[in-house]
């Protein structure tokens, strides 16, 4: 089983203080927790931070702790038993928080590099659920491969998203690719 504490600080690597940036869609950002995720609100209906909490007044520990609960406990990440894979699983989709048709972003691409390592033999579908199948393909795959794969999907995608919106994605591209591929 992987760590927590471990994802975390590898996560932490890309994310910083705050920032507020006129361009960026997620608004104000603190530790990479974007003020327009719904994020901040769920955590404090959950009581992980105190009512009257803002981005600006987030202290890192509460991110951790919003991070841990809505993030690497809702979907069981610490079942992985590679914790290279389970960093980077919590990584892409913590980054790439847009949830659509049911399913994570960061675990469609997940699923697209299973298929990838796999040769297209797995069954798995596409759905971005971060489900029983998906953890038991991720488990008994050899981590190397499928992470190189899984790289390379999450950089196909945020290519995919600076393609669908130039004037937003060219400031951002660079710093996209270099997290994909760490």
């Amino acid at each position: 089983m992987s760590d927590f504490d471990q994802a975390y600080n590898f996560l932490c690597i890309n994310e910083g203080g705050y920032q507020k940036d006129g361009h960026d869609k997620g608004g104000a950002t603190k530790y990479g927790l974007s003020a327009n995720s719904g994020y901040l609100e769920l955590a404090i209906k959950a009581g992980i931070v105190p009512n009257g909490t803002t981005i600006e007044s987030i202290t890192q520990e509460q991110v951790k702790e919003t991070t841990k609960h809505f993030f690497w406990d809702s979907l069981n990440i610490g079942i992985i038993k590679s914790q290279a894979l389970a960093n980077k699983i919590l990584d892409s989709v913590y980054s790439m928080q847009s949830y659509s048709n049911g399913g994570y972003c960061g675990i469609k691409c997940l699923q697209r590099a299973v298929r990838s390592y796999s040769n297209n033999e797995s069954s798995l579908v596409e759905d971005g659920i971060f489900g029983q199948n998906t953890i038991n393909e991720v488990n008994v795959a050899f981590t190397e491969p499928l992470l190189c794969a899984y790289r390379s999907e999450i950089a196909a995608s945020r290519r995919l998203d600076y393609q669908r919106n130039q004037e937003y994605g060219e400031k951002y591209i660079k710093g996209w690719l270099n997290r994909a591929y760490k």
